[in-house]
């Protein structure tokens, strides 16, 4: 893997190269594949892409007039844009695109390796056991095939047999990152931070261009309530990727848990903004809907009450029957003395989890 600057040099010396006219179609055809691979902000803004539906037929149209038609609509290239659209978080066209691509060719590794990340995004279970099963079946040899397996079992919360499949990948590929990846994610799945942490700080080592590991560190000492410590990592990460979702929303978090809640809630509206104006917030709920609830509860401790009012109503859209959001709305509407409103949250909370104790200590407080 390499950085941006590196990415930046090799794309200059493309274009810096002679060539006489027979070349120059190649060069450029070289370039505009490198273009797409990489993603550069600035080569998106010079060739007016974004991810709005309407400006994507464009955006092929212009790729098209350097990529010939037979290159444009190859595997390759679509592995490239569904790696961007899985990148973008955008998981349903990836894995249209993927699935396409797996139809014709089943043991295309990039392909493969896509549509596992898609399927566990998606929380598509039936479909990876599938998967998993045939690629045992077909190439046990392979750190894929148990890469799959693993990643069947964490999809379904058997950490220990995902730890063991997991394992077995690296054993047959001890450079498979993917599957050291998941190793760590199954003991935070566990709230086993220090040997998640033990595990992303040995990967980072491998990965040295990549934020993820540093990522998760990050969100781990978070775990842990080293905001500080968290901080560190998780900026570190920012500088590898710029503009990150997941990185400015683990940053949000961070500051909240720092008590600087203008700074949380710049970095939580940033992430929404950019959600928003890709119209991703209602597509992937379960994913986004706590960015919904932390812009709620931040905006309540700025005694922003209204605003905040206004956020976790659109987290109780996005996931309806979350009592924890009803709680929230409780919790504003007493703290703008709107009693009776209150308490039908409250009493909504306690319908939907009779257990609720703040919703029961809340709701018998108004009912006094």
């Amino acid at each position: 893997m390499i950085n941006k600057e590196q990415e930046c040099q090799l794309l200059e010396f493309i274009s810096s190269t002679s060539s006489n006219n027979d070349q120059t179609d190649a060069i450029n055809m070289m370039k505009e594949l490198y273009n797409l691979q990489f993603r550069h902000d600035d080569v998106k803004k010079d060739n007016g892409l974004n991810t709005e539906n309407e400006d994507e037929n464009e955006q092929q149209k212009q790729q098209s007039s350097l990529l010939n038609e037979s290159l444009l609509f190859s595997d390759d290239v679509r592995l490239i844009h569904a790696e961007n659209y899985y990148n973008d978080c955008q998981f349903k066209k990836s894995y249209e695109i993927l699935s396409e691509i797996h139809s014709n060719d089943i043991l295309n590794q990039k392909c493969l390796f896509l549509m596992i990340g898609c399927l566990l995004e998606l929380n598509n279970d039936i479909v990876l056991q599938e998967i998993s099963h045939k690629l045992a079946e077909a190439i046990p040899e392979n750190a894929i095939a148990w890469y799959a397996v693993g990643c069947y079992y964490y999809a379904t919360s058997n950490m220990d047999n995902a730890r063991k499949y997991l394992s077995k990948s690296t054993l047959i590929d001890p450079n498979f990152q993917a599957s050291m990846l998941m190793y760590g994610h199954s003991f935070e799945m566990e709230a086993l931070h220090d040997q998640a942490i033990a595990v992303y700080m040995d990967l980072s080592k491998i990965m040295a261009h990549s934020y993820l590991p540093i990522l998760y560190v990050g969100v781990e000492y978070c775990h842990l309530n080293f905001p500080s410590m968290a901080e560190q990592y998780l900026n570190q990460a920012l500088e590898l990727s710029p503009d990150n979702l997941f990185v400015l929303h683990e940053l949000g978090i961070v500051f909240y848990e720092k008590k600087e809640y203008e700074m949380a809630k710049d970095y939580f509206k940033k992430v929404y903004k950019i959600l928003a104006d890709k119209k991703l917030l209602m597509e992937y709920p379960q994913k986004w809907e706590p960015l919904l609830n932390n812009l709620g509860h931040v905006h309540r401790k700025l005694g922003e009450y209204d605003d905040a009012i206004n956020y976790f109503k659109i987290a109780i859209r996005m996931i309806p029957e979350n009592s924890s959001t009803l709680d929230a709305l409780g919790l504003v509407y007493s703290l703008k003395g709107e009693l009776q409103m209150a308490s039908d949250f409250f009493q909504k909370a306690l319908s939907l989890k009779r257990d609720d104790a703040f919703a029961l200590t809340m709701y018998n407080l108004l009912s006094a």
